[in-house]
């Protein structure tokens, strides 16, 4: 498990302690903001991703990672995603920014087990190949 991730994450309104890496087959970190119009366009895509993906099985996590500037726009952005989210404000969030370099968003990170990179792609993956895309990423886990 990644130190740098943690284990207590928001869910909804609740701060949950889970380890994704550990029940899950793929983790993503999305990285995005409420502000941000590639963010609200890929937004939708991404939850019908996710919710196909989850449909029979739970085997994917993704992780929100946001850059938003308050809470308010933070929560209202958040409300429409059925994913973990690391809190609003939390120290966790421009560590892992600068851990894995993000300069702009939207990013889908996918991350191995040990919390190195897979691919940054993530979010082109997903727009372009639908849902193979899981697949494509399950075969880069080991």
């Amino acid at each position: 498990m990644d130190s740098d991730l943690g284990n207590k994450f928001l869910f909804k309104t609740d701060i949950i302690e889970t380890s994704p890496f550990k029940t899950h087959k793929v983790v993503c970190l999305y990285f995005t903001a409420s502000w941000c119009p590639p963010c609200q366009g890929f937004c939708p895509l991404l939850i019908d991703f996710y919710n196909d993906i989850n449909s029979t099985e739970k085997q994917l996590e993704i992780i929100l990672v946001s850059r938003d500037q308050n809470k308010d726009d933070f929560e209202e952005y958040y409300a429409q995603m059925p994913w973990l989210a690391i809190p609003f404000g939390d120290e966790r969030i421009p560590n892992l920014a600068e851990k894995y370099g993000i300069k702009g968003i939207p990013i889908l990170l996918v991350l191995k087990k040990n919390g190195d990179v897979a691919t940054k792609t993530g979010k082109m993956d997903v727009t372009n190949e639908g849902n193979y895309a899981f697949e494509k990423w399950l075969g880069m886990m080991n």
